[in-house]
Formats: C-alpha cells, structure tokens, sequence
C-alpha cells in the first residue's frame, strides 16, 4: 500500500510471536522501511517508509524469521493466550479455519474477516467481521459459540449456536457461500439483499436457534492480564498508534529479559507482553512508561490520531516527533475537559539499544 511517506506493509499476526522473533522483524523494519512502526485500532501491525526496492526484502526477511501472520483472510482470536476463563482455545480454532479456507479455493472480497472472542478478559466486541463466533457460557461444562455474521458486537446478525468443535467447519462453510454470492461480497450487504437463507443452507445442521444477544463487554487492553498457572501478561499502547523501531526492540529486551516469552498484538494499538509475574509486570510498565508507551489507559494521547505522513515541503519539521514531544503538556491543555492525568513519568531502567 502506498502512503505519503512510501510503501506501507500491513501484518496481521495469527499467533503471539516469541521475543526474539520480533525484535528481529522490528530490526527488519529499520533496515528496510524508515524505522516508524503502528498497531491499529484492531491490532493488526503496519510497517511504513518501505519502497519498490526494499519492500520485497523485508517479506523475505518476515518470511526467513517465520513470523506466524495471515497472508489470506484475517481470522483474528483472542489475543490473550492460556487466559483462565476461557471456554475455548481460540488460537487452535483460528488455525482450524485458515486451514479449512486454505483447502477451498474461495475468491472472497479484500476486507472479509473472521473474528473468534474466547470469553477472556480482553474484548473483540468492538471489532467488526463478517463471520464472528462468540463464546457463550464459558462456565458450563457444555459451551455454545454463539454464530454471528456483519457486524461486530452488537450489530452483526446471529444466526444461530453451535459447539466449540464444529465452530470452524460453520466458519468455512459460512465463507464458502459468502464466496458463492460474488467474489466482492460482504455478509452484511448479502444479509440486506438475500436475508439469512443462503448462510443458515450452509451452516446445515450445526446450528440451534440462536439465544438473546449477550450484552456487549467492554474491556481495557492496557494494564495487567491473569493468565492460566498464575502468570500475568502487561498491556501497554502506542502514543498515536506508533513507535519507532528501536523504542519496540528495547521494550521487548527489557520485557524478554525480565522472563517473557512472547508478545502479542491485541485492538485498541496494544502490545501484550508475557507471561510474567506480578511485581514483573509492574517494573516492565514502568519501563516502557520511560520509553514513552502508554501504560494508564486514562492517557490522553489514546485520543489524538497523528500522521506519519513525510515532512511537508520546504520545512525541517515532523509534525510527528512535534505531537510526541509535545504531548505531556499539550494533551493536558487540549483535553482539559478529561478529569484524568497523564501517567506519571518514570526513572530510566535501562538503556535502549545503539
């Protein structure tokens, strides 16, 4: 994709990534793009300032590291792995459906996506999909996924429940007619012009009635994460949805260094780092408060977008570096109508890498 300031490569991870691997692919995106780095609003990665040359060899290098990502359909599932409260593996049914999609030659519109939310204690309500499978009843010794189709939380059409181990072959199936009705169709537009027969024909007989919508939940990304066994995973933002390359590679260095393994990307631009212990966590957030991460999901900078677009012509400023060096004040003023601070800053733990 092409942006003001080049190429821009979008990653859209299928699996939490161990530590090593992406401090290299933040490395690869400072040797081949101009070191600026983003988490979108629904946690997919972006990779800015690549050009026509360099832009094949960064896929090589993400390719020679075997970064886990989606290279076809986003089937994007709960962030969080081994969380205790979830019914279901969401990771394992998100590798069932790309391998199910990966067997059907489907011919399906760019932005179609599938949406997989475990129950755990980060939401996916919030994200829009054309095939969404919910959890119900994470507490009962038989859990339902609740079917949904064109929307997110609380807009998309449910079609019916069905169980954890038919859930994928439902996905595919669902897919598969979507696929069928045209090669740029949308659940939700096929939902206004057809009504739910063609997907409730391929669902078959995997589906019940559907219950009353569950009420949507809203979770925070930023901050402390129960996981299974007693570790904990830390979330924490980027200012504006970005960071440099080298503030990530030493983030991860001082997270891997401290005991984490992995880190994941999860909505609302947050990095997941873990599994760690409490008082861990507490001194990694102080870490990357000193590296500039958000880390009090009261910030002001979660509310002001700044763009990553070249310098404009004939000036020496970057109306980004600007927005971040100015926004322990400026947030303050601008957003005065907020009751909440900025986070505190903290003393440096250790040095970023040269």
């Amino acid at each position: 994709m092409e942006t003001g300031d080049g190429l821009l490569a979008r990653i859209v991870l299928s699996r939490p990534v161990l530590i090593d691997g992406f401090a290299a692919l933040c490395a690869a995106a400072r040797t081949h793009g101009n070191g600026l780095m983003e988490i979108t609003a629904r946690g997919s990665l972006q990779v800015r300032g690549l050009s026509d040359t360099s832009a094949p060899r960064f896929a090589a290098a993400v390719e020679a590291l075997g970064i886990p990502f989606d290279d076809h359909v986003p089937v994007v599932g709960s962030p969080l792995p081994a969380h205790p409260r979830a019914g279901f593996n969401a990771q394992d049914l998100a590798s069932e459906i790309r391998d199910g999609i990966a067997e059907r030659p489907l011919k399906l519109a760019p932005k179609v996506s599938v949406v997989i939310d475990d129950g755990g204690p980060i939401s996916l309500d919030g994200l829009a999909a054309d095939v969404r499978l919910t959890l119900l009843n994470s507490s009962s010794s038989a859990p339902k996924v609740l079917v949904g189709l064109g929307g997110d939380g609380e807009t998309a059409t449910p079609l019916g429940v069905t169980r954890p181990e038919h859930a994928a072959t439902v996905a595919v199936n669902l897919l598969a007619a979507l696929a069928a009705s045209s090669a740029n169709a949308r659940a939700r537009d096929v939902i206004a012009r057809e009504g739910l027969e063609r997907f409730l024909r391929a669902a078959g007989d995997h589906l019940d009635t559907p219950p009353k919508r569950p009420a949507a939940r809203t979770t925070e990304t930023i901050g402390l994460h129960r996981l299974a066994g007693g570790a904990c995973a830390i979330g924490v933002a980027l200012p504006f949805g970005q960071a440099q390359a080298l503030d990530l590679i030493a983030l991860v260095r001082i997270a891997g260094a401290n005991g984490a393994d992995w880190v994941a990307l999860a909505p609302q631009r947050t990095l997941l780092l873990g599994p760690i212990g409490e008082m861990t966590a507490f001194a990694l957030g102080t870490a990357a408060d000193t590296l500039g991460f958000i880390v009090d999901a009261r910030d002001p900078r979660r509310r002001i977008a700044a763009c990553a677009a070249r310098r404009p012509a004939g000036r020496g400023i970057s109306h980004h570096a600007n927005s971040r060096r100015a926004s322990p004040n400026v947030c303050r003023k601008a957003l005065s109508r907020f009751t909440f601070p900025v986070a505190a800053r903290a003393a440096p733990v250790q040095d970023r890498p040269p």
